[in-house]
């Protein structure tokens, strides 16, 4: 759904989505989106005009228990690899295997087992967001802001349950997954971006035509992750993490970057055949050693239009 309109002074465009689908797999495949992007813009006077957008959306899916967050791909696989001759269930409802064992085939694997059970869920929402504004300073001066947000949230949670599928003749049990394990993974990101201009531009003569402009941006990018996985469960109905016993392990990180930069630029044209530029960044990285984290780049260069 999207609304648009305005008059001289705003004018603005919205639109709402929803997304609601299963896909083609009998189980562990459906997914749900909500989407807004909105876009808005203002002559607040005759000099200042002001601007914002945002893009945002809400997100989950599930996916078939193995396999983490390429889980679908890893079904897939074993699926194409699966024989005609398998069955589904023993006559007395338990998960069959086969009856020949295919040479060079360590893993048997039932492709309904692998998609019925366990679990294999995710979570995340986005939005990117950005403000930009305009004013017109006296003596041909222009003043350009721009703000910009992107965060991201995302959160994983699976559990790989004990499975075993049973010989349809015999009854021979055949072990798939005998340490059922639980994994949760959560994932945030947050980068900031700040650019601000101040230009000029001039004619004289009518033919001689002087601008320059000055300027300073700022990135900053945060990143906090973390992951945790344990095994040793009972059974298969109790799949928090804390009802895990053995080899319980968690890993996470955290980073913070920034990036900073003066830069300007000098034009002069002659003409409109005969130009010349010179530009300069200072630019500096947290990345580096505290002495070595800053460089100058300048640069000149120049041009005939034939």
């Amino acid at each position: 759904v999207r609304f648009s309109g305005g008059s001289d002074a705003v004018v603005y465009n919205i639109g709402v989505g929803y997304m609601d689908q299963d896909g083609i797999l009998i189980q562990a495949n459906h997914a749900n989106r909500y989407t807004l992007n909105a876009n808005i813009s203002a002559n607040v006077t005759p000099k200042l005009k002001i601007g914002t957008s945002i893009i945002g959306n809400y997100k989950t899916y599930s996916q078939p228990a193995f396999g983490g967050a390429n889980a679908t791909n890893y079904y897939f696989n074993r699926l194409t690899r699966a024989l005609p001759i398998f069955g589904t269930y023993t006559p007395d409802g338990k998960y069959s295997s086969v009856a020949f064992v295919t040479p060079k085939r360590n893993t048997i694997e039932n492709p309904l087992m692998l998609i019925k059970e366990g679990s294999n869920s995710y979570a995340g929402q986005s939005i990117l967001a950005k403000i930009e504004a305009t004013y017109e300073l006296p003596f041909n001066l222009k003043y350009n802001l721009n703000y910009g947000v992107d965060k991201e949230d995302a959160f994983r949670k699976s559990f790989e349950p004990y499975l075993v599928s049973y010989h349809p003749i015999t009854g021979v049990p055949n072990n798939y997954n005998i340490h059922p394990s639980s994994n949760n993974a959560d994932e945030n990101y947050l980068n900031q971006s700040f650019y601000q201009t101040l230009t000029w531009d001039r004619t004289f003569a009518k033919k001689h035509s002087l601008s320059a402009m000055a300027g300073t941006s700022y990135n900053n990018f945060n990143t906090i992750n973390f992951s945790s996985h344990v095994e040793g469960y009972f059974d298969n109905e109790l799949t928090d993490l804390n009802a895990g016993s053995t080899l319980p392990s968690v890993t996470g990180q955290i980073t913070k970057n920034i990036i900073m930069s003066y830069l300007g630029r000098l034009n002069y044209g002659f003409a409109d055949k005969y130009l010349l530029e010179a530009t300069f960044r200072y630019d500096g990285s947290s990345r580096f050693a505290s002495n070595r984290r800053w460089g100058f780049f300048p640069a000149v260069s120049a041009a005939w239009r034939i």
